[in-house]
């Protein structure tokens, strides 16, 4: 799906990354929707953020990972290794959150916290594991990637750890009982039963 105001998005961007790309904007988008990505249809949007500037993805629709416009911007525009490399990266992430979100009724609490930003850092990891076979090098610069076209302030939320945190986390570790534990340790949550559960529900992965 390829809509008019997407495809207007792009003709803007392109004054802004100045690009010598003159392949159709259509053939690119078809080539990469054409691509199996484990049954999901891929969607790039423009209604999703109204035309932002930054590369946001979700996947809380039903077999389908909706994209914003600024995604189809970089994927035309650029269409190299490191992009493309992101945009796997982000369609894994988007895939573990379908599949193996760590599951907690509990909000405005630094418990809260700790699963919502195990869960991100899991999707980070298992993006490069099982998605796609991204080495841990190719997964740092795909995060760098995002990070350098975020727009805004990158800080910690309820929600989400930084990228800059995020990029520690899959520099220095890999995903398991150590970085859970870290985890926990940065967001300040004490309750050890909820600790020993997510450490149980997920399995270790270590990216080469």
């Amino acid at each position: 799906m390829f809509s008019i105001v997407t495809k207007l998005h792009i003709r803007k961007r392109a004054r802004t990354f100045e690009t010598s790309n003159r392949k159709v904007y259509s053939e690119i988008i078809a080539e990469i929707q054409r691509e199996n990505y484990s049954g999901y249809k891929i969607i790039f949007s423009w209604l999703f953020d109204f035309g932002s500037n930054t590369l946001n993805a979700c996947a809380l629709l039903p077999g389908v990972i909706i994209f914003n416009s600024e995604w189809a911007a970089h994927l035309v525009l650029l269409h190299d290794e490191q992009t493309r490399n992101a945009f796997k990266g982000t369609i894994g992430h988007e895939l573990a959150h379908k599949d193996n979100d760590f599951v907690f009724w509990e909000f405005g609490t630094k418990d809260k916290k700790f699963v919502n930003w195990v869960n991100e850092v899991h999707a980070d990891f298992t993006g490069a594991d099982k998605s796609f076979d991204l080495r841990r090098d190719e997964q740092i610069r795909a995060l760098q990637y995002k990070l350098m076209y975020k727009g805004k302030k990158d800080k910690d939320t309820s929600g989400h750890p930084s990228w800059k945190k995020r990029l520690e986390y899959i520099t220095k570790y890999n995903f398991d009982s150590q970085l859970i534990m870290q985890i926990a340790s940065d967001v300040g949550c004490k309750n050890q039963k909820l600790i020993g559960n997510v450490k149980n529900h997920f399995l270790h992965i270590e990216l080469h």
